[in-house]
């Protein structure tokens, strides 16, 4: 007769090698999305292996946690890696898709919650992420939880609110007319995405250094938006990011038969500004060092334009002489995520006597996700 305990560990060591041999085929944009892969089923695991083979491919799959089929969604990157596995929550939220990352958060926070069968959500996260839940305005844990999470899996709820600012997001959840349930998260984006800051850095990196041209959609102002510099040179006011002007979103143009951003040699200084707020199309390249957590600087080559494109949508970018003497360039740039609190910063020393040369190239070192401090004022230059 055979030893059930015997059999038990053999088929304990055959589930835990399989598991290692799909995580082994399978890549992943974090470990924090390879420890979600981890938690699901054999079975689910098995069709995610094969479900990246189309770019940005999302799939939906029905798992049965303790007898209830609760739908989740699993999303592949450009890389064909899984950058998402959680709950199926945000189904028609496009509204919010601004901080898809947020959503990202809670849905895959509440299915690590599901599948381990413990309040991982109430002890890790609030614990190690500094999260605060509360039901009914009290702050709740493990010991004293209303288990609302089935609600809202379920979809038993009347209305969702989300609020945020640059310290923190703020989801509730309108579970009838008398209850609610209330998640704030810190605006920290390593938390939010579940990267470490060497994740985040590699991810970026890779983004950057495949960047594709764009073509630069342009909107010339209105002579009226415009402020008189010299001659038939003008200037459109933007925001200044701190106390003082010199780190701001000033734009340069030149006024004769139509309005046209400033680049040419006489104004070397604001045509640099211009390159990096994108308003002019450029051969020029950047000759970069991303500094690295750990002290593994990455050297690259992009265009400039290529290198914008990444930061066109979601930024504000804020310019300011170090060193504006002719001899001796040196600039910053901040690009300043809108939403989440971090900045990336740039500092280029542009040689203006070859910068106007089609084989033109500006040295750069690239320190990412910063945290905030100085938070931009809203007043013009």
């Amino acid at each position: 007769m055979k030893n059930p305990l015997k059999i038990l560990v053999l088929k304990i060591l055959f589930v835990s090698c399989n598991t290692f041999g799909l995580v082994a085929q399978t890549n992943f944009v974090s470990n924090k999305v390879k420890e979600v892969f981890s938690l699901l089923p054999q079975p689910v695991k098995e069709q995610l292996v094969s479900g990246g083979q189309d770019k940005k491919r999302v799939c939906f799959y029905k798992i049965n946690i303790n007898g209830q089929l609760i739908e989740t969604n699993v999303r592949y990157n450009e890389y064909k890696e899984i950058e998402h596995i959680g709950l199926f929550l945000f189904k028609d939220d496009k509204s919010f898709a601004d901080i898809r990352e947020v959503l990202d958060y809670i849905e895959r926070s509440f299915l690590i919650s599901e599948l381990t069968n413990e309040a991982y959500f109430l002890e890790n996260e609030v614990k190690k992420d500094d999260i605060e839940i509360r039901f009914n305005g009290l702050a709740i844990n493990s010991k004293n939880n209303p288990k609302v999470l089935t609600e809202i899996i379920n979809g038993k709820i009347s209305k969702l609110n989300i609020r945020f600012n640059s310290e923190a997001f703020m989801l509730e959840w309108e579970l009838n007319q008398s209850n609610t349930f209330s998640i704030k998260i810190p605006n920290n984006y390593s938390v939010i995405t579940g990267q470490t800051k060497d994740e985040l850095e590699k991810n970026l990196l890779r983004i950057v250094k495949d960047s594709k041209n764009i073509n630069l959609d342009i909107t010339s102002p209105n002579i009226s938006q415009l402020k008189l510099v010299s001659g038939n040179i003008y200037c459109l006011p933007g925001e200044i990011y701190s106390p003082t002007s010199e780190l701001s979103s000033l734009k340069y143009f030149q006024v004769s038969d139509a309005i046209t951003p400033v680049f040419n040699k006489n104004y070397y200084k604001e045509s640099i500004r211009n390159l990096f707020l994108n308003l002019v199309q450029s051969t020029i390249k950047l000759n970069l060092v991303q500094k690295m957590y750990g002290g593994t600087d990455q050297k690259f080559k992009v265009n400039i334009n290529n290198f914008n494109s990444n930061f066109a949508k979601g930024f504000n970018v804020y310019f300011g002489w170090q060193n504006d003497d002719k001899e001796n360039l040196k600039a910053s740039i901040f690009f300043n995520h809108k939403i989440y609190n971090y900045n990336h910063l740039l500092i280029i020393t542009p040689n203006c006597k070859s910068i106007f040369k089609k084989d033109a190239e500006i040295d750069g070192i690239l320190m990412t996700y910063i945290p905030r401090e100085i938070q931009p004022e809203t007043k013009q230059n």
